[in-house]
């Protein structure tokens, strides 16, 4: 008994770790497909224009260390639309 349970336990877990990952792809998709358009793009450029491309430091702030922690938070918003858009096309190059 305790083994069918155990056998149930792992294959509900590969079970959802294989929707996880479809729900992944689905929504990597989704970013490719919203930022890969004309508007997208000048939208995901203007993000980085306002995060990523400033420096996350300056030495001459009132308070240099708070700042480049909440700069790399705004960093890692583009970072992430951009990594969903690299995921995406990586799978799709796999297929």
């Amino acid at each position: 008994m305790l083994d069918d349970d155990i056998y149930n336990i792992e294959e509900q877990q590969e079970i959802n770790a294989k929707k996880q990952q479809k729900e992944f792809q689905i929504l990597n998709e989704k970013f490719a497909i919203c930022f890969n358009t004309p508007c997208g793009k000048e939208v995901l450029q203007h993000l980085q224009n306002m995060t990523t491309e400033k420096p996350t430091w300056i030495p001459s702030s009132n308070d240099p260390v708070n700042n480049g922690f909440y700069r790399e938070g705004q960093n890692s918003i583009t970072n992430y639309i951009n990594n969903k858009i690299n995921q995406f096309n990586n799978d799709k190059q796999q297929r």
